[in-house]
């Protein structure tokens, strides 16, 4: 999400590279790669059925039926909604569309990561989800843009070409801000863990 964000608002020439479609291909497969396989190995872990009870699928209707399956499934949906905005969200004149569609699904994403973990139970799960939401944000924006640096940018350094300034400068303060957001709500996290 990060590397699709940075790459259309900040860096928008980079978002139809080779090297930045590799990057949001493969985290968009190692997204919908966990979800499946937490949701294939979720009953079988919660029958206490081992590693022989995960070919049978026999509780793929018990994950479904709790909250957390239901999390999964949604986010493997929104995952596969996300496969024609890859294909072609910066193409023709409706882009605005996309990017609004593309945040939605992103939010759905986080939403469900979070309702999956420790911020989706206890009493004050009201200020907790959102502020996981805003911790996986923040971290897919600030490794999301490192990631287009050291992948994408650093390459090009070799050729006589340069990085214009006022980016790498709004990249700066969007990963300085990134990083503050995700020492906040990691502090509040771990006070209501230990707690």
């Amino acid at each position: 999400f990060g590397v699709t964000a940075l790459t259309t608002f900040l860096w928008p020439a980079l978002r139809r590279g080779r090297r930045t479609t590799a990057l949001i291909w493969t985290g968009w497969g190692l997204l919908l790669t966990t979800a499946l396989a937490a949701f294939l190995l979720q009953g079988p872990r919660a029958a206490d059925a081992g590693w022989p009870g995960v070919p049978h699928l026999v509780d793929l209707g018990n994950t479904l039926a709790t909250g957390y399956g239901t999390a999964l499934l949604v986010r493997i949906l929104a995952l596969l909604l996300f496969i024609p905005l890859l294909v072609s969200a910066t193409i023709g004149r409706r882009r605005q569309f996309w990017a609004v569609l593309s945040g939605l699904l992103t939010v759905i994403v986080l939403v469900t990561i979070a309702l999956g973990g420790h911020a989706g139970v206890g009493d004050d799960a009201w200020l907790a989800i959102p502020a996981a939401v805003l911790h996986l944000a923040s971290m897919a924006t600030w490794l999301g843009g490192l990631a287009v640096l050291f992948v994408v940018m650093l390459p090009r350094l070799k050729k006589p070409q340069t990085i214009p300034d006022a980016r790498l400068k709004i990249w700066s303060m969007t990963a300085f801000i990134a990083v503050v957001v995700l020492i906040i709500t990691v502090e509040y996290q771990s006070w209501r863990q230990v707690q």
